[in-house]
């Protein structure tokens, strides 16, 4: 029987485990940021939301020393202001780089609703989050458009309204404070025009008196009532955009829009 003995003694011959090490899983790098840079004035780009394209960046300068150019990244609803436009000698705003949702001289982002007429407006309301360390005279402002006619182009006739959330180095507001939505708020008017055209309208300022950066689904109805009852804007005429920028009067490289969304 040395043929069973020999199996049995195999098979108490204790086998040593054999620990299989996996190769190491490396993850993969992320892509690249693609960044796109405007410097052209009114050069313009779309850009997307979660749910596509949506919104269009503009790159609006009219005054200054030197071109302004903007970054984005991705397409995203971001930008920064990488080179300022400068200064006017005679103190007036340079540049106006924005985001907005609507139709403004001839360019309409995708999809959107508006131009609308006041009254069939649902819930216009929208976000806006900046970075805000540039030096120089600015403020961070919504700029909301009414023209009297359905508009996609030209020189708005009805009314400008500005939502002022921020200032940096600017005269103060000398009109009136009256609350709306929980907040406080300075308000300015006056009829509007530009050397050698022949339309006005009504400028509307209203100026956050508790400054901040940003806000998250900002309700419009509430100003643009507040301009009716005024006799500032009728319900007869049309919205055509919601802007979202920095009025700049000197300096501003580096200020930065990190995210927008608006809806009419």
């Amino acid at each position: 029987m040395r043929t069973g003995r020999l199996v049995s003694v195999l098979a108490a011959v204790a086998v040593p485990a054999v620990t299989l090490s996996a190769s190491p899983v490396l993850a993969a790098a992320p892509p690249p940021a693609q960044t796109t840079t405007l410097c052209v004035p009114g050069e313009h780009m779309t850009v997307h939301s979660l749910s596509g394209p949506r919104f269009t960046l503009r790159n609006d300068y009219w005054l200054g020393q030197r071109p302004q150019c903007l970054t984005n990244n991705d397409h995203l609803p971001s930008f920064r202001v990488t080179q300022r436009a400068g200064f006017d000698h005679l103190g007036r705003v340079v540049a106006f780089p924005n985001v907005f949702y609507g139709c403004s001289w001839r360019v309409c982002s995708p999809g959107t609703v508006l131009p609308m007429q006041v009254t069939k407006l649902s819930r216009p309301q929208v976000t806006w989050q900046t970075k805000e360390s540039a030096r120089g005279q600015y403020n961070a402002a919504f700029d909301i458009w009414f023209g009297k006619t359905a508009m996609t182009t030209g020189q708005a006739d009805g009314a400008e309204l500005m939502i002022w959330l921020n200032t940096h180095f600017l005269p103060p507001c000398v009109g009136p404070k009256i609350w709306i939505r929980h907040g406080r708020y300075c308000v300015e008017h006056w009829v509007a025009h530009h050397k050698g055209v022949p339309v006005t309208w009504n400028y509307i300022q209203f100026r956050r008196l508790s400054r901040t950066t940003g806000v998250s689904h900002l309700r419009l109805h509430p100003f643009i009532r507040a301009a009716e009852r005024r006799g500032w804007v009728q319900p007869t005429w049309w919205m055509e955009n919601i802007e979202a920028g920095f009025e700049i009067w000197s300096g501003g490289q580096g200020l930065a829009t990190t995210n927008f969304a608006a809806k009419a």
